[in-house]
């Protein structure tokens, strides 16, 4: 009986986590999409130490959005994985699984018949799927398991616990707001009314911390982010009309999730939406008495929870589209909890729309197994999508398909040619065909645009470099540096500077480069280089080349600096030792010069 017991208490989590896991696998293996790099190859250098991570929580625009306990996750999973991406994906449906197995116990506390197969089709909704496939939307599952684990403390009684969850709910992604309201509704929906005392005062501290952090959040994303300008500038009727559809577009793609798209093409004309969404919510309420107050409570629970993006505020991905699957997720609950009050001889439908949502999702899952599929399934139902066609162009351009990436950027920047991305990524693919001086027309023009791109005067010097303007070369990187963006161009320019003799100024750059970012592998190598061979004895210091040289890794270039750096300590044997590794390491290489001087027991130096 013990062990039938204990079957029975775990199968149903069991089985949440099986079918979560089925339906995701394909995205496991998944690589960066859209905006991923902002919270892996970016953010790298806030995730290599302790002061990293302090930044993270004291600087609210050292990340993407000031969600910082998300940016924690990404700082420990750098940790433990270094680069790999599998186990992001993992963890994100891990995180997914958990937020239903809660949403099941949540709704189960409410004593609604069909808690379970309810959080199960929420496991399986392909309309989650952006949700959970996407790395970037870490931040989304997070605070959702934080939110509902909140909601559960609060129902059992747990305040301080429950303000504990919410709290991290909000700095896991500010949409976790919803809860304070969502609690207050569920009193009026039990009760019929709601007391100060007994009801409202002790979520006040919820309150507070949901209006200090919704307020930060949406200054950044004005005034850091970029949701500002002339694209934002929509007038009060036109956010009324919005605010109007994105509801039933919404609530449409839960009760019939076809046609998913990661950037719709939204062309509403109708004013009949926004009419009704004005009418439903009064109808509900002069008939709450006949009805009950369930379906008032659900419908303003999904009002409040999509009302950042309902056009009222400046949001930067509407952008690209007034609505997005992602936006759904925490207003999905209402729709959840509504099939968990049905009448329980409806559970059987439940459980067997189960498989056929999972199928639903598997297809959604597998579009983010790369930018290409992803793009291009964007562009088979968008196909007037700007984003879309650099998105795709960029994915061409990885696999080294230029000729068709450059036409992708051209059909992206006819639609919108104020994309300074756009041009530069043009000029990056005219650059990698070998065409300099075109690719230096664009990258131009990109400047032009947005003077601080990251990475624009970065790939303007490689022009420049590879047209032998040396000078223009020099202050393009110089630029790049100034303006915080690539890594890359300060070690570029130190080794360009010291390339053309000027040692003393090359010394220096490596300097700032190795204090912003002390792991940089090139940085390390060529410093050590320069430390180990330059004819200069003021500048030579082989202990230190030996230290930086370690550091750089195991590439030829770092072998080849640190056989130079044992070599100026008079570590010939050594020398030769390491120096036969960098030759294994590239065949190609031309190092009998340097074999014969250590060979003769002499220090290589450069000319």
């Amino acid at each position: 009986m013990r062990l039938f017991k204990s079957i029975a208490a775990w199968w149903k989590p069991a089985l949440i986590l099986l079918t979560a896991f089925i339906a995701y696998y394909p995205a496991l293996n998944g690589g960066l999409l859209w905006d991923d790099s902002d919270w892996t190859e970016e953010i790298e250098p806030l995730t290599r130490d302790l002061a990293g991570l302090w930044r993270m929580w004291s600087d609210p625009t050292a990340l993407q959005q000031y969600f910082p306990l998300t940016g924690t996750t990404f700082w420990l999973d750098r940790q433990l994985w270094g680069s790999s991406l599998m186990p992001l994906h993992v963890e994100n449906v891990l995180l997914h699984a958990i937020a239903a197995m809660l949403l099941w116990r949540v709704l189960t506390k409410l004593k609604l018949p069909l808690a379970y197969p309810a959080a199960l089709l929420f496991a399986v909704h392909p309309v989650m799927a952006e949700s959970v496939a996407w790395i970037t939307e870490r931040k989304n599952v997070l605070s959702m398991a934080l939110m509902l684990a909140a909601a559960l403390c609060w129902l059992r009684g747990g305040r301080v616990s429950s303000f504990g969850f919410f709290l991290a709910a909000l700095l896991a992604k500010v949409s976790a707001f919803v809860l304070p309201p969502a609690l207050l509704l569920l009193v009026w929906w039990q009760h019929g009314q709601i007391r100060w005392r007994r009801d409202v005062l002790p979520l006040v501290p919820h309150f507070i911390a949901a209006l200090v952090l919704g307020v930060l959040v949406m200054r950044l994303e004005t005034h850091v982010v970029g949701a500002k300008g002339a694209d934002f500038d929509a007038s009060l009727t036109q956010r009324f009309f919005i605010a109007g559809h994105a509801p039933w577009f919404y609530a449409s793609k839960l009760l019939w999730p076809l046609d998913l798209c990661s950037v719709y093409p939204v062309r509403w004309q109708s004013w009949l939406p926004p009419l009704l969404t004005l009418i439903v919510p009064l109808v509900l309420f002069w008939r709450r008495g006949r009805w009950g107050r369930g379906p008032l409570a659900g419908v303003l629970y999904f009002m409040i929870a999509l009302l950042p993006v309902l056009g009222f505020f400046n949001v930067y991905g509407m952008l690209f589209s007034p609505v997005a699957d992602r936006w759904a997720y925490t207003a999905s609950l209402a729709f959840f909890a509504g099939l968990a009050a049905l009448p329980k001889d409806l559970r059987w439908v439940l459980f067997a729309l189960a498989p056929l949502l999972m199928i639903l999702t598997r297809e959604r899952a597998r579009l983010h197994e790369s930018q290409k599929t992803y793009w291009q399934d964007v562009l088979a139902k968008n196909p007037d999508s700007w984003l879309a066609r650099h998105g795709f162009g960029f994915a061409l351009a990885q696999e080294g398909d230029m000729k068709a990436a450059i036409t992708n950027f051209r059909l992206c920047l006819d639609r919108r040619p104020q994309y300074a991305r756009g041009w530069m990524n043009l000029g990056n693919a005219f650059l990698a065909s070998g065409e300099p001086r075109e690719a230096l027309k664009h990258l131009q023009h990109a400047v032009e645009i947005e003077p601080g791109l990251p990475g624009a005067h970065y790939n303007l010097a490689n022009c420049h470099l590879a047209l032998g303007e040396v000078p223009q070369a020099i202050a393009a990187y110089e630029k790049e540096v100034a303006f915080g963006g690539v890594r890359d161009a300060g070690n570029n320019l130190a080794a360009l500077l010291l390339q053309i003799g000027r040692a003393k100024e090359a010394a220096q750059r490596f300097e700032e480069v190795l204090r912003a970012h002390p792991d940089h592998p090139a940085a390390l190598a060529n410093y050590a280089w320069l430390l180990a061979t330059h004819p200069d004895d003021t500048l030579r210091d082989g202990p230190r080349a030996i230290e930086l040289a370690r550091r750089a890794g195991g590439d030829a270039q770092a072998l080849r600096s640190l056989a130079a750096a044992l070599a100026e300590t008079g570590r010939f044997d050594e020398a030769l030792e390491t120096l036969a590794k960098a030759q294994a390491k590239s065949p190609s290489a031309n190092l009998a010069e340097e074999t014969k001087s250590y060979q003769q027991r002499r220090p290589f130096r450069t000319q």
